[in-house]
């Protein structure tokens, strides 16, 4: 059959589902467990990936645009296309099978939808929309404790509309292919790969080549594998905010499985508010250089380096890369590509792949546009703060977080803890601390996190 015929079947299928689905709503039968949604929700899926990778033209008709068609007339672009549908086309059959292990059924059902409805709602040209990202199965290793946050986020009004649960999180040596840095060459900064080279990239990503690199928690691993029975994960994420000083939280942060901090780390001095231990330390290279370089009058003057520690990488631009690709590969480190001649960064230690943990791009751009409800959000310019970032993470990891030293008043407690005279908070315009201030204060509110305030502390001393 020629094209012509074959996408008119395949549009015959694609309607027919979709009307399937619309008659199954109509008549409100129990679409989270009939079988006949799920099955007409892959003939959909797979009607849909058929008619793109058949270039989605009918002759005499008008279903696609003059520059779609000029585009589909490039065998480079189509074939690109193509092998992104049929991966994605696997990964979604594959899911109902890794699904299975989780322990709620019905979440588990839940998560199944809802990624066939992004899917089918993808446009032609997802990849260069900043909005969309690749589709990764990392979230599985993360829902294994049956009270986790995250089975809450998917039944929240507020948080499911958020919460994308297959976007990748962190990035390894298998998330390098030609076609990938052809995507992300589309995004800057700290939301993609463009202006960066590709020999950089491709010499970072593959140092991380162990099964520790694609699971943040790689302590509780077990020959290479995340356990079924895994326990649930509790943490703590700090901030640096100024509410924590005489907060006396020290041991309570402590007795956390985990510990995430961020830029200025100081602990010494401050144990009885902050704690001691440090399990996961966050930073964007930029940020991290000028923390040190302040480290004089701030009293930062080297990285944690705590037994097990992990060093989680923002990569925000191509010094991150050169850094890395160095690093992990026994070469000289470079200075700062910004023509501002950085040195670079010193750490307690060698580093190898294990100690660190990458970030992946389209996670940032997720965090950016599904749960930073800044109204500067389209601008370039825009990012969320080191410090948003860290806790979205964990979030996104953790079975339970409970956050301090954020969302603190910006006039009742200085800049940050460790002050020795009272600082004005500062602003910068890459960031909306008010629209992330907010966000931490609503999931606090439902019960996602447990927020450190004043409040809560006098109520429960009460």
């Amino acid at each position: 059959m020629d094209n012509c015929t074959n996408s008119r079947i395949l549009l015959f299928l694609l309607l027919a589902s979709s009307a399937f689905l619309t008659l199954l709503t109509i008549f409100k039968l129990d679409v989270a467990s009939t079988q006949f949604y799920t099955a007409a929700k892959l003939v959909q899926v797979d009607a849909v990936v058929r008619f793109h990778g058949n270039g989605g033209v009918i002759k005499g008709t008008n279903y696609s645009t003059e520059t779609e068609q000029a585009n589909a007339r490039s065998s480079k672009q189509q074939d690109f296309l193509q092998g992104y549908l049929i991966e994605e086309q696997k990964f979604i059959r594959n899911m109902e099978t890794h699904l299975k292990s989780l322990p709620s059924e019905s979440g588990s059902t839940l998560i199944l939808e809802g990624i066939l409805k992004r899917s089918t709602a993808k446009s032609r040209a997802w990849w260069s929309d900043g909005k969309v990202g690749i589709h990764d199965r990392q979230f599985i290793d993360y829902m294994k404790c049956p009270t986790s946050l995250r089975w809450k986020m998917l039944l929240d009004r507020y948080t499911k509309r958020k919460f994308v649960p297959e976007t990748p999180i962190l990035a390894w040596n298998e998330h390098f292919s030609r076609d990938e840095y052809a995507r992300l060459s589309r995004f800057h900064g700290i939301f993609g790969w463009k202006d960066l080279k590709e020999k950089e990239i491709a010499s970072a990503l593959t140092a991380f080549n162990s099964s520790r690199s694609k699971y943040l928690f790689d302590d509780r691993m077990i020959s290479g594998k995340t356990p079924n029975n895994i326990s649930c994960i509790k943490c703590a994420v700090i901030g640096n905010g100024g509410i924590l000083k005489g907060s006396k939280k020290g041991k309570e942060i402590d007795a956390h499985n985990y510990i995430f901090r961020v830029n200025s780390a100081i602990t010494k001095g401050f144990e009885e508010d902050v704690g001691t231990r440090t399990s996961f330390y966050c930073f964007g290279i930029i940020t991290l250089s000028n923390t040190l370089a302040e480290g004089l009058s701030t009293g930062f003057l080297q990285l944690p380096n705590d037994k097990g520690i992990r060093y989680i990488f923002f990569a925000d631009n191509p010094w991150a890369y050169a850094f890395l690709a160095a690093a992990l590969n026994g070469k000289s480190l470079p200075l700062s590509s910004d023509g501002r001649g950085r040195l670079p960064p010193k750490f307690p230690k060698k580093l190898t792949a294990n100690d660190v943990k990458l970030v992946h791009p389209d996670f940032q751009r997720y965090l950016k546009y599904n749960w930073v409800n800044s109204s500067q959000r389209d601008l370039l310019i825009h990012r969320p703060t080191t410090g948003g970032i860290m806790l979205l993470l964990a979030i996104h990891t953790c079975d339970e977080v409970s956050a301090y030293g954020f969302a603190g008043s910006y006039d009742e407690y200085s800049d940050h803890y460790y002050d020795k005279i009272f600082k004005k908070h500062k602003t910068f315009l890459n960031h909306d601390n008010q629209a992330e201030n907010e966000l931490w204060k609503e999931l606090d509110k439902r019960r996602i996190i447990r927020l450190y305030t004043r409040e809560n502390t006098e109520k429960s001393e009460a």
